[in-house]
């Protein structure tokens, strides 16, 4: 997991970030971080991707996957949201299914005042001009002190996806309240970088 953290953070909402599940996966672990999360009590929790082993078109196999991980998710109290990865979305069928199961590939929620993006970086590569602009009118009537969470699976700052990085930070240069959580290199690294 990555993360980008802005100086002088001070949360007023408490919420747990669920890293990857993929990827030489050790069975009962996810399960055992998500019930150690809900004792903190967040009001939600947000996982950065791969919460499926996926790679497939096997419409069956890929339902059995799905249905595993929903019983795990059921087991928690917390709103449960996630960012979709590469495990999860990588051909037209996995994604009508994601679509299916969660009702969006990328959104935007404000919580207490704040706003929360929720990114799709498997689509074709990069961000499209119509996810950047869909974002950047969350931030319209979003007064300035208050926080921009991102969420998103793979680090666009350090693949070669710097395109859509670069259109991020465009939107988001008058914002000094942002912080960025990503997953995809499994291992934990912390960046402080101008946006």
């Amino acid at each position: 997991m990555s993360c980008i953290c802005a100086q002088n953070y001070k949360p007023t909402i408490r919420f747990a970030v669920i890293a990857d599940r993929t990827g030489g996966e050790q069975k009962g672990i996810f399960e055992q971080t998500l019930k150690l999360a809900q004792t903190l009590s967040p009001d939600f929790m947000i996982s950065i991707g791969d919460v499926i082993e996926g790679y497939t078109t096997d419409v069956q196999y890929l339902n059995e996957m799905w249905d595993e991980f929903e019983g795990i998710k059921s087991q928690i109290k917390a709103p449960f949201y996630s960012v979709p990865g590469n495990h999860d979305c990588t051909n037209d069928i996995m994604v009508q299914e994601w679509l299916k199961r969660w009702g969006y590939m990328y959104k935007y929620m404000y919580v207490d005042g704040h706003l929360f993006w929720l990114l799709n970086t498997e689509e074709n590569g990069d961000l499209s001009a119509e996810q950047i602009a869909y974002f950047e009118k969350s931030l319209e009537n979003l007064p300035r002190d208050k926080w921009v969470y991102i969420f998103m699976h793979r680090p666009l700052w350090k693949e070669n996806r710097a395109n859509g990085y670069m259109k991020l930070k465009k939107v988001l240069k008058d914002r000094k309240n942002v912080v960025v959580f990503s997953g995809h290199e499994h291992y934990y690294l912390k960046n402080t970088v101008e946006v």
